[in-house]
């Protein structure tokens, strides 16, 4: 499934995170369809290599063109597997907040986040992860609300009230896609992916983000892959809800879609 914004052409795909966080790309598809017809697919499989041929579905569905992909988080790395899979239909990758596309740097993410909550946050997420553990899916998707809440106190600098109304989540896609994920990592294949990218790439990071930026470019140039890399200053993890960064966001976006 897949929703359209803006008018034809239609090259612009927008992926979300999560995995399983359906509707996550809405306001910058919205944002962005005054200029350029936005693709935004809502991604439902439940592997990893079904999520690549789902998002060949979804693309084909729509144009027969090649596609300009930007993949927030987990569709960033998405984006780096479809390109890696499908070269010819991808035209360029904008990747934004993207992680650790090594399992040596992945700790850093998890050392950050720690050293940035306060000690009953930190109780508070334990507690969440053995709820998880026990607690039925309807149960699960207000616990992965809640763990989205404190991890956006450790992943953002100053974020703005920016209302979502279409996202979706979904814990079973997360609990089956991201372990899976994170394997691949560990095993290098996500860095053969990277190797295999042979379109232009752009990585749009806030410099306040717990993932490293400056590791996913190192990442990129370590298979010799040029990048285009733009650190936001005062900007968490997603450039769009934040109040110093999102301009800057927007123009640097429309600019490379362009």
């Amino acid at each position: 499934m897949s929703r359209l914004h803006g008018k034809e052409p239609y090259v612009i795909a927008m992926l979300h995170g999560g995995p399983g966080a359906s509707g996550e790309m809405y306001p910058v598809s919205v944002e962005l369809s005054d200029q350029f017809g936005i693709i935004e697919p809502l991604q439902g499989a439940v592997s990893l290599h079904e999520q690549v041929e789902e998002l060949k579905e979804q693309l084909q569905s729509v144009t027969a063109a090649p596609v300009c992909i930007s993949g927030f988080s987990w569709g960033a790395w998405l984006a780096i597997l479809f390109a890696a899979e499908y070269p010819d239909l991808v035209k360029k990758l904008i990747l934004i907040g993207c992680g650790a596309l090594e399992a040596e740097y992945a700790s850093e993410v998890d050392l950050e986040r720690m050293r940035r909550l306060s000690e009953s946050d930190k109780s508070e997420l334990e507690l969440l992860r053995k709820q998880l553990k026990t607690c039925s899916l309807e149960e699960k998707k207000r616990l992965f609300a809640r763990f989205g809440k404190l991890y956006s106190k450790t992943d953002s600098y100053h974020v703005m009230e920016i209302d979502n109304p279409k996202i979706d989540l979904h814990p079973e896609i997360f609990e089956s896609v991201w372990p899976e994920g994170a394997a691949f990592r560990l095993s290098g294949q996500l860095l053969t992916a990277v190797r295999k990218v042979n379109c232009p790439v752009t990585i749009i990071h806030g410099a306040n983000d717990p993932h490293p930026g400056y590791r996913v470019r190192q990442s990129f140039e370590s298979v010799r892959k040029k990048v285009k890399f733009y650190e936001l200053k005062r900007c968490g993890h997603k450039p769009w809800v934040e109040k110093y960064a999102r301009e800057e966001f927007f123009k640097i976006i429309r600019s490379e879609l362009g």
